[in-house]
């Protein structure tokens, strides 16, 4: 397939607008999701303000959800501050 040449009359100001869009549509960070950022045991500890042993009795009296399995379990940072949020409300 042959490609075909094409010429563009176009303004310097017209032609550095479309270069700056290009430009910047390429180094546009991804977004960070934070509300469903997985957090370390003592990450979530950090947060909750707690100590890592108070964090083990939060998550066996399910304020806090624990995902994942053996040394791989996570907590989710949206879930931890809804856990704290309800049980400051009651």
């Amino acid at each position: 397939m042959e490609e075909k040449q094409v010429i563009i009359i176009t303004t310097e100001s017209q032609l550095e607008n479309t270069l700056m869009g290009v430009i910047r549509r390429i180094n546009k960070k991804p977004e960070v999701n934070f509300e469903n950022e997985k957090l370390s045991r003592k990450a979530a500890a950090k947060l909750a303000g707690v100590s890592l042993p108070t964090l083990g009795k939060m998550i066996k009296a399910q304020i806090f959800p624990i995902h994942g399995f053996g040394r791989k379990q996570f907590l989710l940072r949206e879930e931890v501050i809804e856990g704290l949020r309800k049980n400051y409300n009651e």
